[in-house]
């Protein structure tokens, strides 16, 4: 059962936009690829390979319970290649309905950012986030997610 917070899942939203520049399925998908590889490179050296391809498998496992659609997606092994991607996400925007294509990708990576929140908090989880982003040399994306954890503390705390 997922836990993903409503702020958690506007973070994720809000960071495939960034990376994608618009909505567009195909844009999406290979916004998630990329954002995969980025968190992929900087959270290896803190959870190593196989801790990243387990978290990554189980967070496509919850996303499939609300997008049945993404059984034909799947992880990268925990043995591939530092570039490597998720395989299918690219032939899932295309088969599906540009709507349901956002939610599901958004999905993948709302949970891939909320199951360390469980361990971690939500803080923390999404400055792994952030630097991510910002290891990659996307300041842009640090900045948006900063401003969307502001103004979600904001409306927290009645700021």
């Amino acid at each position: 059962m997922s836990a993903v917070t409503a702020a958690t899942r506007e973070h994720a939203r809000q960071l495939l936009l960034h990376e994608a520049g618009h909505e567009e399925p195909a844009a999406l998908a290979a916004a998630l690829e990329r954002t995969h590889a980025q968190l992929r490179r900087r959270l290896v050296g803190l959870i190593g390979r196989a801790g990243f391809a387990a978290l990554f498998a189980r967070a496509l496992r919850l996303a499939r319970g609300a997008h049945p659609g993404l059984a034909g997606v799947a992880g990268v092994a925990p043995d591939a290649e530092p570039g490597a991607t998720p395989v299918g996400l690219r032939a899932f925007a295309a088969a599906h309905a540009p709507d349901e294509a956002a939610a599901a990708l958004t999905e993948i990576l709302a949970e891939f950012v909320g199951l360390p929140v469980a361990f971690i908090g939500e803080e923390l989880a999404l400055r792994l986030v952030r630097e991510a982003g910002s290891a990659a040399g996307d300041g842009g994306l640090e900045t948006e997610v900063n401003m969307a954890t502001e103004a979600d503390m904001e409306t927290e705390t009645g700021r």
